[in-house]
């Protein structure tokens, strides 16, 4: 069962009606951020959401490389809503993941590191070895 809907803040009409009314029906509203967009743009989005996904990849392409400069969004978004969930969807894999993690990331959208594996099985528990790691900090 879906418990969470997200929607791009990048659309051309008011999200707030939209995250208000699927928020009162039980489920939690996200709002996904593309990679120019400046999270201060849509800080009342982020403001009413349950989620905020930082999106890091190009629209309509699977299993490309993350662009790990847009990590100094994590900070951007808590610094106006401190408490909200954030998830990364674009270029998650073994490599990287641990970095995301440590970058404040509290959810990754795994897609083309899994799907275009030799073994997705060893990959995937890989990828949580990765997130469950401690820092050095």
């Amino acid at each position: 069962k879906a418990d969470l809907i997200v929607f791009h803040a990048e659309v051309q009409e008011d999200l707030l009606p939209i995250i208000k009314k699927i928020q009162s029906v039980g489920l939690r509203a996200g709002v996904a951020l593309q990679r120019p967009t400046v999270p201060s743009q849509v800080a009342q989005y982020i403001e009413a959401a349950d989620h905020v996904m930082i999106f890091s990849g190009d629209l309509g392409h699977y299993g490309g490389t993350a662009s790990l400069m847009q990590l100094e969004k994590v900070r951007l978004v808590r610094a106006i809503k401190a408490d909200v969930e954030i998830g990364w969807d674009g270029g998650v894999s073994v490599e990287n993941a641990f970095g995301l993690a440590q970058g404040g990331v509290d959810v990754l959208n795994v897609g083309g590191a899994i799907a275009k594996s030799q073994d997705p099985q060893a990959t995937y528990q890989a990828l949580v070895t990765e997130i469950n790691k401690h820092g050095v900090i």
